[in-house]
């Protein structure tokens, strides 16, 4: 009953006097029923829906709560094992069910992704790893040619690792201080922070002034967080002048943010953080087509909004008011965008329900009500309208948003020892110490110590032996141009080849057939490749080339045969002691020359000119049978104790 203190439906009549405004008005009792209940399937229904939505359901469970007999009111805290339900419901459906449509949603969005990649021999990781090489380039280090002259010495100090260090250092200083602020603090404390800040900004800014000198003007500004430094330091010098002139009548607080984004240089130092940027990075070129969809969603129902609940009289009493109506175009948008964050979306249905009342049609002298509304605008159509773009909008659409983020976050939940895209970055940097001019291309010899500073399942790693490192050499094979030098492009897609074994030559295998097979299908998944870029990825190399595999394999056989030599050559050494050892020689029959002159018998000598003791293989050298006589003999100092040759 709309009057509290009548207690039965029977007793629910007359009239009564409203105190609950800020004048008493005199009402007719009325029995209604709550908006949401669960007198038949469809209202229970809808009022289950609503409160999955986390949206009214305390009030929702007030009236369960308070519910009494048939034909009776409400008394307060009646049945209170009704909120059992409420609590096993959101355990069940909002928590559990909800997450599991969700994770539909995603599972049908990466089969789908994987529907278009059916008639493809190559998988979903190997292409994008294929898609990095295509658009990876050389990290520009922006290094003087003249290295005698001062920027070079300058560009020197500022590319090295203490100095990044070191503003790493100032930027957590910083972000201390300015933790140390607080309200009603003591003039004297202020005026401490104040002058650190003044000394930090002083700080950036020559860190700006020697980079801009090392670098040249353009070349600084050619950096994307070179420009984001440039501008950070700029809005804090022009805050300390702001300060310093002490300019009231503007409001300039907003300048105290580009301290604290400083911050945002962290995001750049540190391997892990890097391939989360990276992969969150990658997440935006899938997001637009995402926000496409929701815009068209949007669209279509601000339209049939404008349309259907546009002429209802806005009330400040009610969510159809002066700041949430469908009058135009955009208040439908933002009245939407506000139903799909799910904020009071079903007081908003409620207040476009039929029975409203309506705006006078300004077409119409003296302003009166369109012949077409006067049985009250609104419309049932409402109950339609919401659930479904709630339904559309929250349940599906924004969570096509969280199934882009997973599907680019799957390494999360793959093994760490497949190469991903996200591990190919450190590529960029780590070839970017041997390429400082960023010309594209370094010499082939440079190819060893860079796998070995490259940690896997990208590179090998510093305690890889040399050995299994030539052979991964050997396997990417990559063209050798004149000047002895390999191609940037090439070399990512060589190691991306082994690394993930797409299409290599093992054994018999026709390698130019293979080396074909993919570049056909790369053709066709990157139709507007170029020819030139598609050699560069995959060149087919005549037998006639020259590539690094053959210099490797040159230098493994090399190292072969002078172990394999001196390996035979130690045997015979070994069996020439033991029959000298077991042989019965009388000393007698011996010149004398012979015994005064006898030494212990060497077996090999270490050398260093190996093709693979840099890798760390030895080679023996043997020695020849005329050193094994013609080498002098010395005496220990301490009694005159023969030495061996070994």
């Amino acid at each position: 009953c709309t009057d509290s203190s009548m207690k039965s439906e029977k007793e629910c009549r007359g009239l009564y006097i409203d105190y609950s405004r800020d004048k008493k008005e005199v009402k007719r009792r009325e029995w209604r029923r709550h908006e949401f209940h669960y007198d038949n399937v469809c209202w229970a229904l809808l009022t289950l829906f609503t409160v999955s939505t986390g949206e009214g359901w305390p009030q929702v469970l007030q009236h369960s709560t308070d519910v009494t007999e048939e034909n009776m009111g409400p008394s307060r805290g009646n049945r209170m094992e009704m909120s059992v339900f409420y609590v096993v419901y959101f355990v069940v459906f909002p928590f559990f069910f909800v997450n599991i449509f969700v994770a539909l949603i995603i599972i049908t969005f990466q089969e789908q992704g994987d529907k278009m990649i059916q008639e493809c021999s190559l998988e979903k990781n190997e292409r994008a790893c294929i898609d990095f090489a295509i658009s990876a380039k050389p990290m520009t280090r922006y290094m003087p040619q003249n290295r005698q002259t001062f920027q070079y010495r300058l560009w020197h100090f500022v590319a090295s690792p203490s100095f990044e260090y070191t503003v790493l250092v100032m930027i957590a200083l910083n972000t201390v201080v300015l933790m140390m602020k607080y309200h009603s603090a003591p003039t004297a404390y202020d005026a401490v922070l104040k002058h650190l800040n003044t000394a930090f900004t002083v700080l950036f800014s020559m860190e700006c002034i020697l980079k801009i000198m090392a670098f040249s003007l353009v070349n600084y500004f050619r950096d994307t967080w070179n420009i984001f430094d440039f501008i950070t330091v700029l809005g804090s010098i022009t805050e300390i002048v702001v300060d310093l002139q002490s300019l009231n009548t503007i409001n300039m607080s907003f300048l105290k943010l580009f301290r604290t984004a400083r911050l945002i240089k962290l995001l750049r130092q540190g391997y892990t953080i890097r391939i989360l940027l990276w992969t969150f990075v990658q997440s935006f070129k899938a997001l637009p087509y995402v926000c496409l969809l929701i815009a068209m969603l949007f669209f279509i129902y601000a339209i049939i909004g404008m349309q259907v609940f546009g002429n209802i009289k806005l009330n400040d009493e009610s969510h159809i008011n002066q700041h949430n109506n469908f009058k135009t175009f955009f208040s439908a948008l933002m009245l939407l965008f506000r139903s799909a964050t799910g904020e009071s979306w079903q007081e908003i249905m409620l207040s476009c329900l039929s029975g409203q009342e309506c705006e006078p049609d300004p077409s119409i002298s003296p302003l009166t009500i369109s012949p077409d509304h006067e049985g009250g605008c609104g419309t049932d159509f409402a109950y339609c309208y919401f659930v479904s773009f709630i339904f559309f909008s929250s349940f599906l659409m924004l969570n096509l948003f969280v199934a882009v983020i997973m599907d680019n976050f799957e390494y999360l939940t793959r093994d760490s020892s497949i190469l991903g895209p996200h591990h190919l970055d450190e590529f960029v940097r780590i070839w970017g110490e041997y390429d400082r001019l960023a010309c594209g291309r370094i010499h082939y010899t440079a190819m060893y110590e860079m796998l070995t500073h490259m940690s896997p399942p990208l590179g090998l790693g510093k305690k890889c032996p040399a050995k299994i490192a030539y052979k991964r050499l050997v396997l990417m094979n990559m063209p050798v141009d004149e000047d002895m030098s390999v191609h940037f492009t090439s070399t990512l897609m060589s190691l991306i080849r082994t690394a993930l074994d797409i299409k290599i030559a093992r054994g018999g295998e026709d390698r130019i057939a293979l080396d074909s097979e993919l570049q056909k299908e790369i053709s066709i998944i990157w139709p507007y490749l170029p020819q030139k870029n598609l050699d560069l990825l995959v060149p087919i190399n005549k037998d006639t080339d020259l590539t690094v595999g053959k210099i490797y394999a040159s230098m493994m056989i090399m190292d072969y045969f002078k172990q394999n030599k001196a390996k035979k050559l130690r045997q015979q050494l070994e069996a020439q002691k033991s029959n000298m050892i077991f042989k019965r020689l009388d000393a007698s029959t011996l010149p004398e020359d012979i015994l005064s002159n006898a030494q212990p018998l060497p077996m090999m000598a270490h050398s260093a000119g190996s093709a693979l003791t840099r890798g760390g293989f030895v080679a023996l050298s043997p020695i020849s049978p005329q050193e094994l006589f013609l080498q002098p003999i010395s005496s220990d100092a301490d009694g005159g104790q023969q030495q061996s040759l070994v």
